[in-house]
């Protein structure tokens, strides 16, 4: 007999509570300490997949280029991984906007740049300045809180901590001589979980580049920034843009006159490529205004001839306006421009038609064409304004209608006769042969000294060079030192990173004429240049009509670089 009874069931119903409390004991532990590691695992990784995403956009945005529209994906926020016995936080919100708040509600300017030409109307050295944003991301983690926030601006994409910011890239802002602002403008905020899609739209962007240089001191170039002037200067450095490193041309790094902003000086003395864009995120306006009216045109015909001549309207970003009307007129009562009034094309493009008097006063006279954006020109027009042009036309006698002696002096002609007695290579001895003093306006007729019409060649890395040697093919004897003026049509495949190729008239022996170098913009396809030579201490054009230009690519980046360059026409002027 047992008189204590059975306790077997106790037993089994102690062990069954053990065991539950090692249980809730062991979840407890795990909701603590395991749940917040994989959860924070997670998160890290969404961060970085989120990095990912913003240098997406951040690329679009820095190589957009004329008609590009593109969508990036951007992973908001983070959903946690489903879980049977232990509980999850919500899940993590991120948020992505284009913020224009402080500091980016002052302006990006460029100052003290000053371009040529008709251009220069408009880039005459005043201060220019653009209304730009920056793309922010943050999110609300849950257990990586110290993942700060991601901020595009200026060409950049950095990590804000607080107060200290990591770069995520370096910037493209300043590259050598390049000075490539991209401008952000739109309405964009999303907040959520989800992916969302991010509109990316060039506005403003046809890659169009306008040489400048500073007058009287340097371009500088201010934008508005959390990071400070000395974070500023280590991202140049570390881009090799510094004037102490090999091939930079920034010399001082300060903070702007405006608080939360920043000064880049370049060093004076130097031309510099302006390349800049304007780029839509998220819903965006219209593009910008017709801001100038230029033309690179300097045309020389024979009286009675006609000539095209091409005008372009360009926005504050150098690229061209479509739709706007210009009115243009020949200022001599003798010649005519047709059409009068002329739409600009998808490019900015306008074409007119310049006639020329049947018949002149003396050997050679200068007309103009006046064309306006706003007024009519018939009524006169100050082709110093930016909307306004004015282009000089040379026109010279010997025409198609002549003078009545039977004979003919060719404008711009394919072929010439110097009267030498030897006959070189493209010269027609069935030409009249060249005035006695010199008049070596009319010839274009150029051979290297392999006897090529045209030069072309490809050269790969930077500071390649070609040196050619030209010939006018006029003896060049008593031509008065005034001021050439080189007309040079081009044609240039820039392949990965070309920008520049620099022109210069150098010596038989090859030592560069002092004044005589010329740093001239890179695009794809075919564009005109004019610039001067001023021979009033070296004859750039020596006594048996030689011309000899030095090619040299300046902005090619090593062995990923081939640079084509083909000059086809060459044009020589005295006044």
């Amino acid at each position: 007999m047992d008189s204590l009874g059975d306790t077997r069931g106790q037993s089994t119903q102690i062990g069954a509570l053990l065991l539950f409390a090692i249980l809730v004991v062991a979840l407890a532990g795990y909701q603590a300490s395991a749940v917040p590691a994989q959860n924070a695992a997670a998160e890290f990784e969404h961060s970085e997949r989120v990095r990912g995403d913003l240098l997406g956009v951040h690329n679009a945005v820095v190589s957009v280029s004329e008609g590009d529209s593109e969508s990036v994906l951007v992973e908001l926020g983070l959903r946690y991984t489903p879980r049977l016995f232990a509980v999850n936080p919500g899940p993590v919100t991120g948020t992505l906007q284009v913020d224009d708040g402080p500091p980016w509600n002052r302006s990006l300017v460029i100052d003290n740049a000053s371009a040529s030409g008709e251009t220069g109307d408009y880039w005459d050295g005043s201060a220019r300045a653009f209304d730009t944003s920056a793309i922010r991301y943050r999110a609300a983690y849950n257990e990586h809180t110290g993942a700060g926030e991601l901020i595009a601006e200026n060409t950049a994409l950095y990590a804000q901590f607080d107060e200290r910011r990591v770069s995520t890239t370096g910037q493209a802002l300043i590259d050598g001589r390049v000075v490539g602002p991209r401008v952000v403008q739109g309405s964009f905020r999303e907040d959520g979980t989800r992916a969302t899609s991010v509109p990316i739209r060039a506005i403003s962007a046809d890659g169009t580049v306008v040489p400048v240089r500073g007058q009287g001191g340097p371009v500088t170039v201010t934008v508005p920034t959390r990071r400070s002037a000395a974070e500023w200067r280590d991202l140049l450095d570390e881009d090799g843009q510094l004037a102490d490193d090999s091939g930079g041309y920034v010399e001082r790094v300060a903070p702007g006159e405006r608080p939360e902003t920043v000064q880049i000086q370049l060093a004076a003395g130097e031309t510099y490529l302006l390349d800049s864009a304007l780029v839509g995120v998220g819903s965006v306006g219209q593009r910008p205004e017709a801001a100038y009216l230029t033309s690179d045109a300097a045309p020389v015909v024979p009286e009675g001839t006609s000539t095209r001549v091409t005008l372009t309207v360009r926005d504050a970003f150098d690229s061209g306006v479509s739709g706007d009307t210009v009115r243009a007129a020949a200022r001599r009562a003798d010649a005519s421009v047709t059409p009068r009034e002329s739409t600009s094309d998808a490019a900015g493009a306008v074409v007119v038609t310049y006639t020329a008097p049947a018949n002149i006063s003396g050997t050679q006279t200068t007309d103009y064409v006046d064309a306006s954006l706003d007024v009519d020109p018939t009524d006169g027009v100050d082709g110093t304004t930016a909307r306004n042009v004015s282009i000089p036309v040379l026109v010279r006698s010997g025409g198609p209608s002549g003078d009545g002696s039977g004979s003919t002096t060719e404008s711009n002609p394919v072929a010439f006769h110097d009267g030498d007695g030897t006959t070189e290579p493209n010269e027609d001895p069935t030409l009249p042969p060249n005035d006695p003093v010199g008049d070596i306006a009319n010839f274009v007729g150029l051979t290297t000294t392999s006897g090529s019409a045209t030069l072309s060649e490809a050269e790969t890395g930077q500071g390649a060079s070609r040196q050619y040697d030209l010939r006018v093919g006029v003896d060049t004897d008593g031509v008065p030192q005034g001021t050439h003026m080189v007309r040079v049509t081009y044609s240039y495949d820039r392949g990965a990173d070309a920008e520049a190729f620099g022109l210069t008239a150098v010596r038989p022996d090859g030592t560069e004429i002092s004044g005589t170098r010329y740093d001239l913009p890179v695009t794809d396809g075919t564009r005109t240049e004019t610039f001067d030579l001023d021979p009033t201490t070296d004859s750039v054009i020596d006594d048996s009509g030689r011309l000899v230009l030095r090619i040299d690519d300046t902005q090619g980046q090593g062995d990923r670089t081939q640079d084509v360059v083909t000059i086809d026409r060459l044009v020589v002027l005295t006044d």
